[in-house]
């Protein structure tokens, strides 16, 4: 029993840390979410990426079905490392969204190349 109480006892104290690195702000999140979304119509123009500082270009982005489901650590990384990148964004609808459909966004081709890197170490 000591064994099982001294496993949980550090499993606690390093589970704060380990969350952390995942945390996002407030800020982040809402972020996250409005980059993930295709409903927005007013979309900001972002013609100078924020994180790379190199011209954005305008791109036809396709629209996926379905609720946008992704982990922290990803939606950490999409703020910070590649915001632009917008390999796809999510319609927001349970049900089929019909025909492919496509939205126009600022993209950065730098953003871009992160992200599928950023995969190839992650999902693969």
């Amino acid at each position: 029993m000591s064994v099982v109480r001294s496993t949980i006892v550090g499993l606690v104290a390093v589970l704060p840390v380990a969350c952390s690195n995942l945390t996002l702000s407030s800020q982040e999140r809402e972020y996250f979410w409005r980059l993930e979304s295709d409903s927005m119509v007013d979309f900001e123009t972002e013609e100078v990426c924020r994180v790379h500082r190199v011209p954005t270009v305008i791109r036809e982005v396709p629209v996926q079905d379905g609720m946008c489901v992704e982990a922290p650590r990803y939606m950490k990384a999409r703020v910070r490392r590649f915001p632009n990148s917008f390999l796809a964004v999510s319609s927001c609808f349970c049900e089929s969204i019909g025909p492919e459909i496509h939205v126009v966004r600022w993209v950065c081709p730098v953003c871009r190349q992160a992200e599928l890197d950023w995969r190839a170490r992650h999902d693969g």
